[in-house]
């Protein structure tokens, strides 16, 4: 097992991995077991990352479906742990992964750590979708929603039998990144989904919250065209982010 990666199981059928980036942020993926497939959704930076999910999964005898939230580093560079299962993502998702931007990324990041990410291979999703797109999990389903804003290919993972919204890098706490937009429809995809029937929200950074944060994010994200106060003090990471949002923001 890998001994960074933290696994909690929250529900019977819902486990997290977590994993530090660095001393002031955490990522994490979520692992959905369905009676028909598992779930995986993110996969982390390497395909390590995902030895205590393959555990769970292997116990359990389930064939397994992963899904991206996004192509960046920290979220699909796992891929390569799951050779015989089908990989859904954005189709933004695959050309983004079989792309050079993520080839000079992981030969950067080898530079950077020598030896930390050999085993990665980029693998792109082997099934693409551009709006929405549902998984039979068995005993309940996970619908796909596009919702860019922090990057093109960004999409949530909503089980409506749950109440449950894995949202990537779509919603953080305490604020999210403003990547590439478009800033308005991210706002309004926020509000809309503060709307539904949400119960938890699985951020990939930041705590697992309530349905409240969708409603935080997307203030947030409203105010950065008025060049705010970073809502929050503490890690230089934080204020070095809002200030590239308020940045951001004006050219959007």
């Amino acid at each position: 097992m890998t001994r960074d990666v933290k696994i909690e199981q929250i529900e019977p059928w819902l486990y997290l991995a977590t994993r530090p980036l660095d001393e002031a942020l955490d990522v994490r993926a979520a692992l959905l077991l369905g009676t028909r497939t598992a779930v995986v959704i993110d996969t982390l930076a390497r395909p390590e990352d995902m030895a205590p999910f393959i555990d769970v999964i292997d116990r359990s005898g389930l064939p397994c479906t992963v899904v991206d939230t996004h192509a960046d580093w920290d979220h699909a560079w796992g891929n390569c742990a799951f050779p015989r299962s089908a990989i859904v993502g954005h189709i933004d998702c695959y050309r983004r992964l079989r792309g050079s931007e993520s080839r000079e990324s992981l030969a950067g990041k080898r530079r950077e750590k020598p030896g930390f990410y050999d085993g990665v291979r980029l693998v792109a999703p082997t099934a693409t979708f551009e709006t929405q797109m549902t998984i039979d999990a068995g005993g309940f389903e996970v619908e796909l929603h596009h919702l860019p804003g922090h990057t093109s290919d960004s999409i949530v993972a909503y089980v409506p039998r749950h109440g449950l919204l894995v949202a990537g890098d779509c919603v953080e706490d305490p604020f999210p990144l403003l990547e590439s937009g478009p800033l308005n429809g991210w706002i309004e995809g926020l509000r809309a989904w503060a709307g539904r029937d949400v119960r938890r929200v699985v951020p990939a950074h930041g705590d697992v919250c309530g349905p409240e944060v969708l409603r935080a994010n997307a203030d947030y994200l409203a105010s950065l065209r008025s060049a705010p106060p970073c809502p929050v003090s503490g890690p230089s990471f934080y204020v070095d982010a809002h200030r590239r949002n308020v940045t951001a923001a004006a050219s959007m």
